[in-house]
């Protein structure tokens, strides 16, 4: 430190009664987001405790290049210099670091200003807190160690528990509709069952439930709702990457050097409220029981869940505990009637009584459509209906074990596709249900394809030769077909176009009703390929469909052909008139919510779901969306870097 520097500051009027604290504090967040470790940077402030006026602007560094000037610095700019200076210096200085302490009584000694260390700086943490809420409020909870009773060694076994949980990963063998009821120990109602999330690959941690129907709220969105009086709050242990932890929880990670699965697996226990966090965490008892039940979590074998019934005993914090733990959905299935009034019902349910009437028509002679229609009616409806037509072979007998299927829930599905498969290999929709069971889109397309060579070997190439157009309308095709729209949307997934492409063609060809909506999602590749021949194609085969994502991308495609003429803005003008959300979400700044799984016509969830497959292909357009801003008389302020880099303009 220069004597100049000391000499200005010395110069300055002593407020002998004023108190300044000063150090290093942690900036909120983590930069940068794709680190592979957590680097918090700070930021060295003085904070005047009478006035509570800021040193600014602050000044923020990495750890490893924080050096005492910069808090002196800091320090002399508050007293004489940059915006706002105070004109004079305290007679007390606090400072939460012993070193940094030392230097400065030293440097100030016979002053009149006196230095003293203290550990814990009360005004000095509150800008911490301030900065956290106005950057990062999504991040501020308590600290796992405000409940009465929990030490940092308690939070030590947890954090080891969740490590060994994520290693696990028990969710390859859980799908999010399995809900476990925990028998025994019990630690609260609140705790009864347990749900292990992961399967989607989504995200990653264990919800608890008070009862089944909670879940089943939670299952089909209507504890997420924000209006009416649905539960919107739980207990959980969430998975996250550092940059998402609640702050405290990643300063007792990164202070305590607690174990940690990965960068993406720092865990936070506590109750969540929607839109808000963690607003309460866990008493010790509470996170010593989530500790023991990650640990038996992680040592559970799938033949163990196929037995309904186990336990498991587990080192916790607090000594040996014995989990006792079932498949509730196993032992006692939710019946239809609750299945439909969570909106839970696969709509694979209603292909039996299909596949029953495609039996009885074969094996009875009819003379005329009309005995046909008397005897489906009199044998599949009315005091008979559900009657049973037995298959005629393993495909059909496998089949049938899928239906069932369609009407379980959670692991009981998985275990009657892998039956179906012990009876026949060339049961397509076995491989359906089981892909849809994976969260890896890399598993999920190798079950999608081996599902749609199970069907070519089943239907064989003649079938396919004589009713190559009508598909869909033929029941013995529906898991084939299954198969090859899961193994198509695999593909676009894994940025797979080309095949993917490939794969929706050949949905259409078979299948030109397209009941599956296949067209929905090649229209969208085509027009980022730049094919824009077959889009145009595609668009003149289903010329009748009024929905957002056609009216737009008839838009699109006129202008990205003839540029901005007469045609190409009636066109936007008639899909600004269908939804003209849809205008204001492609120029909107701010990221959009996630799609919702129900809309209407010109609603925004339409809106939302349509800028979401086709809103890539208007931004890599030159100037369509300006162009749609002008037309829709919106405003449109272009990301500089985004105008940078677009010159792979798709034409």
């Amino acid at each position: 430190m220069a004597e100049l520097d000391v000499e200005r500051f010395v110069r300055l009027p002593l407020r002998g009664k004023e108190v300044w604290q000063g150090g290093f504090v942690r900036f909120p967040v983590c930069v940068p987001e794709s680190a592979d470790e957590p680097v918090r940077p700070l930021i060295a402030a003085w904070v005047c405790l009478r006035t509570g006026i800021l040193s600014s602007p602050p000044r923020v560094v990495l750890p490893q290049e924080a050096q005492f000037s910069d808090l002196w610095e800091t320090l002399v700019s508050l007293a004489s210099g940059g915006e706002g200076p105070l004109g004079y210096r305290p007679g007390k200085l606090e400072v939460n670091d012993r070193g940094t302490a030392d230097r400065l009584a030293t440097a100030l000694a016979n002053s009149g200003t006196v230095v003293e260390y203290r550990e814990r700086l009360i005004a000095l943490s509150s800008i911490a807190d301030r900065m956290a809420q106005d950057i990062a409020p999504g991040l501020v909870a308590p600290s796992l160690l405000d409940a009465k009773g929990t030490t940092i060694e308690r939070v030590r076994a947890f954090a080891e528990a969740a490590r060994l949980y994520y290693e696990a990963s028990p969710w390859r063998n859980l799908t999010n509709m399995d809900l476990i009821e925990v028998e025994s120990p019990r630690v609260g109602s609140e705790y009864r069952f347990v749900c292990a999330l992961g399967n989607a690959g989504q995200e990653f941690g264990l919800l608890f439930f008070e009862t089944r129907e909670d879940f089943l709220k939670m299952a089909d969105g209507s504890a997420l709702s924000e209006t009416g009086s649905t539960r919107r709050e739980w207990w959980a242990v969430d998975f996250e990457h550092f940059s998402r932890v609640p702050i405290s929880d990643l300063d007792l990670w990164l202070g305590h050097n607690l174990p940690v699965a990965a960068p993406n697996a720092y865990p936070s226990a506590g109750h969540f409220r929607r839109g808000e966090g963690i607003r309460k965490r866990p008493g010790p008892k509470a996170l010593t029981w989530m500790e023991g039940m990650m640990r038996a979590l992680a040592a559970t074998s799938e033949d163990e869940l196929d037995a309904d019934r186990w336990q498991k005993r587990v080192e916790t914090f607090d000594g040996p505990a014995e989990y006792r733990l079932n498949l509730t959905f196993l032992l006692n299935p939710p019946d239809y009637r609750t299945l439909a009034k969570h909106g839970l019902v696969d709509e694979r349910r209603t292909e039996p009584i299909l596949a029953d009437a495609g039996r009885l028509a074969q094996e009875s002679r009819f003379g005329s459509p009309e005995e046909l229609n008397e005897a489906l009616r009199r044998e599949l409806g009315g005091i008979d209906k559900g009657r049973k037509y037995a298959p005629r072979n393993a495909v059909e007998e496998a089949q049938d074990l899928c239906y069932q299927a369609a009407d379980a829930f959670g692991r009981r599905r998985f275990q009657l596709a892998r039956q179906a498969l012990q009876l026949s290999p060339d049961c397509a929709d076995a491989y359906v249900l089981l892909a849809e069971a994976v969260g890896d889109a890399q598993k999920a397309m190798e079950l999608y394809a081996a599902g749609v060579d199970a069907g070519k070997r089943a239907l064989g190439q003649a079938f396919f030769r004589k009713n190559v157009g009508h598909f869909w309308g033929i029941v013995e095709t529906r898991g084939f077909m299954r198969a090859l729209a899961g193994l198509a949307e695999c593909r676009k997934s894994l940025g797979q176009d080309e095949e993917a492409i490939d794969l929706y063609n050949e949905l259409l060809r078979l299948n030109p009703n397209d009941n599956q909506g296949a067209r929905d999602s090649l229209l969208p590749i085509l027009l980022e390929c730049g094919r824009n021949a077959e889009a145009e194609a595609l668009i003149n085969a289903y010329d009748d469909d009024s929905s957002a994502l056609w009216s737009y991308s008839r838009a699109l495609l006129a202008f990205r052909t003839h540029g901005d003429t007469t045609v190409s803005r009636e066109l936007l003008n008639k899909a600004l008139s269908d939804n003209r959300f849809v205008a204001k979400c492609l120029v909107a700044e701010e990221p959009l919510p996630p799609p919702p799984s129900t809309y209407a016509f010109g609603s925004e969830e339409e809106a939302i779901i349509c800028v979401a497959v086709c809103g890539q292909a208007w931004s890599q357009t030159d100037g369509a969306i300006e162009w749609l801003a002008d037309c829709a008389g919106l405003e449109y302020m272009p990301d500089p870097e985004d105008e940078a880099e677009g010159e792979g303009t798709a034409s």
